[in-house]
């Protein structure tokens, strides 16, 4: 739920990959929720701005920290756009009880 750049792989095989560099860029839909009081805040923003590609990313804001937000409408910030964005990829087919 927490990444922050630059994106390296944990694989054993590192040379299968290569080095990452700046034309490396997640090109699939993500979701970033950053909590505006997250003391690496800075950080998450650097993931989002320069390593997803522009219109492929959404990003929700909360009011707290480095945390899963726990507050019913903090969390339904989150899952709405996350179940949408499920739905529109054609990974969740059915409608689930709000």
């Amino acid at each position: 739920m927490a990444g922050r750049a630059p994106l390296i792989s944990l694989e054993r095989e590192q040379d299968r990959w290569g080095q990452v560099d700046e034309n490396d860029i997640l090109t699939l839909p993500t979701i970033h929720v950053h909590g505006m009081k997250d003391p690496g805040l800075d950080y998450h923003k650097e993931l989002l701005n320069i390593w997803c590609e522009r219109g492929s990313a959404q990003l929700i804001e909360w009011d707290g920290n480095h945390r899963i937000p726990i507050k019913s409408a903090d969390v339904e910030a989150v899952v709405t756009p996350m179940l949408a964005l499920a739905k529109k990829l054609g990974v969740l087919t059915v409608d689930l009880p709000v």
